[in-house]
């Protein structure tokens, strides 16, 4: 019995000295209750923070005592995990040093190396142990494999990768003279044989074929072709040529996708059919689209012809009811784009290549809005008719040093009346004029208006990593391109990350280093009235942001 009784209480002592090793946090019990989801609580319910680092770092804080070994290996533990650095030297065009390195300094700041570290490096200890060995495997279509070059030796490295055999090559040469080989997966092979770098070929492994690990380089399904030969690799053995992994059943057929489908490596497309007949019913033309477009993309559909002339008609219906040319050719424009914006295209799915629209101007009777921009133009009081005269010398004459333009103005001083000015008169020339403006409010004011978001495709929210998802061949880029002028109204309002962006966007598409790639705009705004919202920012940090 007192041994028993001796062993509990070495315990308890035991749990108290580690009680007093580790510390135990708790608030003070304040007296006032409340009830939190019908319990009953009070102050010591509240995690500890600390009120001066919620408010410096604005977010919740846990402050922690570092007394435990786990604390310290997390603190210290980059120095086990080795370092990155870089030396740096400065010299003059004339070859002097403008900075003097001292090197033993900078061996000593570059790598640090611990007591405990430096214990087991002496004594011979290993620093990192490795189990097994990773073998990577090349996954590549016929003459498409990865060839490394210096610039200049281009020619001489193609011709070398033609006599040399990847893994893969090298697999299907195996198979043709070792029939043991045949029996194996092409990840299975590394356990049983060895790739020789050097003499780029597969040998018998003579021993440790218990820790190898094969691994196929990833393929993205947008890489289609090579996508399915990736996989027929992990179900096919013994295969000697790329057509024998193409072959199904002794028919050669043209594409991995085709042999897979046969083999019933892939499933049906009933998954799509359900998505989209689903779609039908309840969605728009336009949001069916869309969902049609990314299902090729990110999806895997068998047969994608089919899909599309089973629902092309849900998908072209607004089109249809426009009294549109050709909806169906509009329809897969508007599929090609969202396509080309993901890095693919309609052909690689094997639907019919969309002929290219001409840019689609807003219906405006041009006569009626040359006779309107004649009746405008005469009731321009003097300094409008100033800035409509400098705009359009600047449309007229592409040589003109001044196309950006910005005009200050009070509410009510007739900045909108001289924008719908220059919108008739230019209009009446068959001619494009983009207005927007920074609100919806003030684009309704602007015949054909838009919120510069909505003109300019820019990505939400508004930072410094900003930046247009229109790209170079669609159609927004090529009305941005053939635009005569760009009316941007409350410019006050925007912040000026969305400027940078647009200067961006326009540079790329007129290929013009010029501000807003040379392109004629016209800003205005007041900033004695509303200032971009920047949460928590003082008055010059609001204005420091326009």
């Amino acid at each position: 019995m007192e041994i028993v009784q001796k062993a509990i209480r070495k315990n308890l002592e035991r749990k108290q000295k580690q009680m007093r090793m580790y510390p135990m946090y708790q608030r003070r019990n304040t007296g006032k209750k409340y009830k939190v989801r019908g319990k009953e609580i009070d102050n010591r319910w509240v995690v500890p923070y600390s009120p001066y680092l919620l408010m410096k770092y604005d977010r919740h804080t846990n402050l922690e005592i570092c007394s435990s070994v786990k604390s310290v290996k997390y603190l210290y533990k980059y120095i086990h995990k080795g370092f990155d650095c870089a030396a740096i030297e400065v010299q003059a065009r004339d070859g002097t040093k403008l900075i003097k390195i001292d090197e033993v300094k900078s061996f000593m700041d570059a790598r640090y190396v611990s007591t405990p570290e430096a214990m087991r490096r002496l004594n011979g200890y290993e620093m990192f142990m490795k189990s097994h060995t990773i073998i990577r495997l090349a996954v590549h279509l016929p003459n498409r494999q990865m060839v490394y070059f210096k610039e200049g030796n281009e020619e001489q490295a193609a011709i070398s990768a033609q006599r040399r055999d990847t893994t893969l090559t090298a697999w299907f040469k195996l198979n043709q003279d070792d029939e043991r080989a045949r029996d194996l997966l092409y990840t299975e092979t590394s356990s049983q044989y060895v790739y020789e770098k050097k003499e780029t070929k597969w040998k018998l492994r003579q021993k440790g074929t218990e820790k190898i690990i094969s691994r196929l380089y990833t393929v993205s399904i947008k890489d289609n072709e090579r996508y399915y030969l990736r996989m027929f690799l992990l179900h096919v053995a013994g295969a000697k040529c790329y057509e024998d992994l193409r072959t199904v059943n002794g028919v050669l057929y043209e594409t991995f996708k085709d042999a897979a489908k046969t083999r019933n490596l892939i499933e049906s497309d009933d998954q799509w059919d359900k998505t989209l007949e689903e779609a039908k019913e309840s969605q728009m033309p336009a949001q069916i689209r869309e969902l049609f477009a990314y299902i090729c993309i990110y999806g895997t559909p068998i047969d994608v012809p089919t899909l599309w002339n089973k629902y092309k008609d849900a998908m072209i219906e607004d089109y249809v009811h426009k009294n549109m040319n050709n909806p169906e050719n509009i329809a897969m424009n508007y599929i090609e784009e969202i396509m080309r914006n993901n890095g693919t295209s309609c052909i690689n799915f094997k639907l019919p290549k969309p002929k290219s629209l001409k840019i689609t101007k807003i219906e405006y009777n041009s006569d009626e809005e040359r006779s309107r921009g004649e009746d405008l133009l005469l009731t321009l009081n003097a300094e409008q008719k100033h800035v409509y005269e400098l705009v359009m010398r600047a449309i007229e004459n592409e040589n003109e040093v001044k196309r950006l333009f910005f005009i200050d103005g009070f509410a009510g001083s007739g900045k909108t009346y001289l924008f719908n000015t220059l919108l008739s008169v230019i209009r009446g020339r068959n001619e494009v004029v983009l207005p927007c403006a920074s609100t919806g409010i003030a684009a309704t004011l602007l015949k054909g208006g838009r919120t510069y978001h909505s003109l300019f495709k820019l990505t939400i929210p508004i930072d410094e990593r900003t930046k247009s998802n229109i790209r170079g061949k669609t159609q927004e880029a090529r009305q941005l391109i053939s635009a005569k002028l760009i009316i941007w109204d409350e410019v006050s309002m925007t912040v000026g990350q969305a400027l940078t962006a647009v200067d961006k966007l326009l540079r790329d598409l007129m290929r013009n280093k010029k501000p807003f790639g040379g392109k004629i705009i016209l800003f205005t705004g007041d900033f004695r009235q509303n200032l971009p919202v920047v949460v928590h920012a003082n008055r010059i940090a609001i204005i420091e942001s326009t």
